[in-house]
């Protein structure tokens, strides 16, 4: 399975599986390892939202430490990593609020791949 069609059966999954997307809405962390088989160890949360036709997300900035309002601070905020599947339907995937937590998407990713292909009896 290449990253592009595991990437594309998960968001069909989460898009078309009523029970799959209850799941990641109730409690995305066991969602996510349930489904994954891993999900890293770590001083962060998962959450997600159940986007919907006619509901417009805003989403606020987490205040970086020492909040002053100076241009350092800004950039801090804006720093953000965006992991976007854009569809017909809606907009899925992964905002990362801090760059640190890139590194756990990535390892999530990379394992996931693995497992994948394991299942599938190829090597990725």
């Amino acid at each position: 399975m290449t990253p592009e069609e595991f990437t594309e059966e998960h968001f069909r999954l989460l898009t078309t599986d009523r029970h799959v997307r209850d799941e990641f809405v109730a409690d995305p962390e066991a969602a996510l390892e349930r489904h994954f088989g891993y999900l890293p160890a770590g001083d962060y949360r998962v959450e997600s939202v159940d986007e919907r036709p006619d509901l417009i997300i805003i989403l606020i900035p987490a205040p970086p430490d020492g909040a002053d309002g100076n241009d350092a601070v800004l950039g801090d905020v804006s720093e953000r990593v965006f992991d976007l599947l854009h569809t017909e339907v809606g907009i899925g995937g992964y905002l990362i609020p801090d760059v640190r937590l890139t590194w756990v998407l990535r390892d999530l990713r990379s394992n996931w791949l693995r497992l994948a292909s394991e299942r599938a009896g190829t090597d990725q």
